[in-house]
């Protein structure tokens, strides 16, 4: 994948040689691309429709490829209008006279390129429509639009160049009638850095030989120096290398200070992981530690219950005794009183002695429970 926006596609009409209605296209995919071809086959042509789209006329140098600069002089925007194509003479005057392909005023040419960039997949199509009007006069419409779009697309078969403006803004064009404003919008979208990558493109892009390498190097592919502020620069470089040499070494002496801290902290950090560690040993016996004591509380609370039963049995039957007891007491005493007898009394007594007995055992035990 391509980084940046690159030249996909060129289209043309009426421009140069390329004549016609019909509309030429030469698809380059965003490559670096070799024009070859015969003389006259239309190279320099579609280079300078590159360059008319790209760079603004004070940097554009037409048929750059020609060593001679009277063939460099031979080739304008306008001579690209009209199709120049050949030299002939006048019958009328004998003199020389340019030959073109349209004599007619108001033929409109046609360039479009299409920028493509892959890594953020946008595309940008920009175009410029340029005619000759009646009086000889240039003119120029000069479009810029997101997308791929090809001529057909700009849809003024139909439209009058004076409705250029009204179209073109309908249909989402960014429309100017004036040059300047449009190569500084091209160059802000397509990150051309300065007016020198363009001077620099423009010279080279179809350069045969270079007559003066050195001034070609320092006219276009240097930037301009100013000694005194470049070495004020490298004075002002070299004070903050020193102010940064002299921090880093104090920074090196507080991470050696530090180091003990660090050790420190280590073992710190090892003790509290430890205690941590027992902390939930500790959580965890105490748990089951309680766990294992409920279990005999347990135990030994059903054992006081089982106990507690037979207490309460036992107080049941004594009870029942004690009434008996008292019972057989009553009985004795109302014997007393209907029966004289020595033997009957004195029987009695013994037995009330021993049951007097009994019921106080009794009512000790009961006590007891």
């Amino acid at each position: 994948m391509k980084s940046g926006y690159r030249l996909h596609r060129l289209e043309l009409r009426n421009w140069g040689t390329f004549h016609g209605d019909k509309h030429y296209v030469v698809n380059l995919g965003g490559d670096s691309t070799c024009f070859t071809g015969l003389n006259q086959s239309g190279k320099s042509t579609a280079m300078d429709a590159i360059l008319t789209l790209l760079v603004p006329h004070e940097f554009r140098h037409y048929n750059v490829a020609a060593t001679m600069n009277e063939a460099k002089r031979e080739r304008s925007i306008r001579t690209y209008i009209m199709g120049a194509y050949s030299k002939g003479q006048s019958a009328e005057t004998h003199s020389g006279r340019t030959l073109v392909l349209r004599e007619k005023p108001g033929t409109l040419s046609i360039l479009l390129g299409v920028f493509k960039d892959e890594t953020f997949e946008r595309s940008l199509t920009v175009a410029q429509i340029h005619w000759v009007t009646a009086s000889g006069e240039h003119q120029g419409r000069y479009l810029v639009r997101e997308g791929n779009l090809d001529i057909s697309d700009l849809g003024i078969a139909n439209v009058d160049v004076h409705g250029f403006a009204n179209h073109f803004a309908k249909n989402g064009w960014g429309y100017e009638s004036s040059p300047a404003p449009y190569y500084g919008r091209i160059q802000g979208i397509l990150r051309i850095p300065s007016p020198d990558a363009l001077r620099l493109f423009c010279r080279a892009v179809s350069l045969k030989d270079v007559q003066d390498v050195t001034s070609f190097v320092r006219t276009l592919m240097l930037e301009p120096q100013n000694p005194a502020a470049f070495l004020d620069g490298l004075v002002k470089h070299f004070t903050d290398l020193d102010h940064i040499h002299t921090e880093l070494q104090a920074t090196k002496a507080e991470i050696i200070w530090l180091e003990p801290v660090e050790q420190t902290y280590l073992k710190y950090q090892e003790a509290s992981d430890e205690f941590e560690k027992l902390s939930f040993i500790r959580r965890t016996l105490q748990i089951v530690l309680d766990r294992e004591a409920g279990a005999l509380l347990d135990g030994e609370i059903e054992a006081l219950t089982q106990r507690q039963k037979g207490h309460d049995e036992e107080a049941v039957r004594l009870l029942g005794v004690l009434a008996e007891i008292e019972k057989r007491i009553v009985d004795i005493n109302v014997s007393l009183r209907t029966n004289d007898t020595f033997a009957t009394v004195q029987s009695m007594k013994e037995e009330q002695t021993r049951l007097t007995g009994e019921l106080g055992t009794a009512r000790g035990t009961l006590a007891n429970l």
